[in-house]
């Protein structure tokens, strides 16, 4: 799981040009970007297409005549090993491109006072006893909160409505003010974040964390899981074994009773915490990439500096750790749907 891979800038802008002018410049040449990557996503589908008709009459041939050999079959299927992940390479540098081009289209939307129908309100963060919230239209249709966010994460936009909620010291806001200066000059950092999926369920995601936090852990007697890891282990060579015809298919299903007892014994309790598993597991993955790109660039503000010297977890990154607790959640996934991993 890594961050999502940085789209070639394709302008240079002019250091004299007005933010619009830079705006429009390097709109235009992402959507440029992205017509060229559409045509050649259209091309993969049409060699996929062919290679998989290549496939449908090779397996007849084979079935209809015992002479012709199956390894025929490895032709198709080496170059759709070959086409899937370029293919796929080139529709994630599409969407990209794409979410780029809205990032600066909403950019040119708040100068030209267009703003009002951005996607987030921040209505959930509204608070109709608050002394100024509903007086200055802080939150809600045409509000400041919908002018300003540029946030990606649940949690970004959460302390963003913090700060327009409660007062600061002059210190503190005098630091971020410094910050969102230098951030202001970052384009290609805040392309990067523009790129990155917003649309997280963090609501039941940071509900079910604090229930993690709060929660007393329950572990998994040893002996199951040495039992479960020298099945697991014995299963892959037993399947390879089986596809070839070296053991009876009834070796499988003794792997599979074998298991029954452990998953029985370990299922209830591997429930308890796999509610909303889904939105959790989507929600570090994204608060993985925010990180990595504030981690990997090159401030030159020491407030960003020194921001980013804070982003750490007992000397590590903190995007290692929560894509270690990422991990955990896609196997906790895969435990209860895929019986390869059960």
């Amino acid at each position: 799981m890594s961050a999502p891979a940085a789209v070639a800038n394709p302008v240079t802008s002019s250091p004299a040009a007005t933010p619009q002018q830079i705006y429009v410049q390097r709109s235009k040449g992402f959507i440029d970007q992205a017509r060229q990557l559409t045509e050649l996503e259209r091309r993969f589908v049409r060699i996929r297409v062919v290679v998989f008709l290549i496939a449908v009459c090779l397996a007849a041939l084979c079935i209809g005549d015992r002479s012709v050999s199956w390894w025929w079959m490895a032709l198709p299927a080496a170059a759709f090993a070959v086409l899937v992940p370029l293919h796929n390479k080139c529709v994630a540098k599409l969407r990209r491109c794409e979410s780029v081009r809205l990032f600066y289209q909403g950019c040119l939307d708040r100068l030209e006072g267009k703003w009002k129908n951005r996607q987030q309100q921040g209505t959930q963060f509204a608070e109709t006893s608050h002394p100024w919230v509903i007086d200055l239209d802080v939150f809600g249709p045409g509000s400041l909160f919908q002018l300003m966010t540029e946030c990606r994460t649940g949690p970004g936009h959460a302390r963003l409505a913090h700060w327009m909620r409660s007062k600061s010291g002059s210190t503190e806001i005098t630091i971020r003010q410094t910050r969102s200066k230098a951030l202001k000059q970052e384009l290609d950092l805040r392309e990067s974040l523009a790129m990155i999926n917003d649309s997280v369920d963090w609501s039941s995601a940071e509900t079910l964390l604090q229930e993690w936090v709060s929660g007393r852990p329950e572990r998994i007697p040893a002996w199951i899981l040495w039992c479960s890891a020298t099945l697991g282990l014995v299963a892959v060579p037993a399947s390879v074994a089986v596809a070839f015809g070296m053991l009876p298919f009834s070796v499988l299903i003794m792997l599979m009773i074998l298991q029954g007892p452990l998953i029985l014994l370990t299922r209830n309790q591997i429930r308890r915490v796999f509610g909303s598993m889904d939105s959790v597991d989507q929600a570090l993955h994204q608060l993985a990439d925010v990180l990595v790109l504030f981690e990997q660039h090159q401030f030159a503000d020491p407030s960003l500096k020194d921001l980013q010297c804070r982003l750490s977890t007992e000397g590590a990154p903190a995007s290692v750790a929560i894509r270690q607790l990422s991990a955990l959640t896609r196997w906790l996934n895969h435990s209860l749907r895929n019986q390869f991993f059960a």
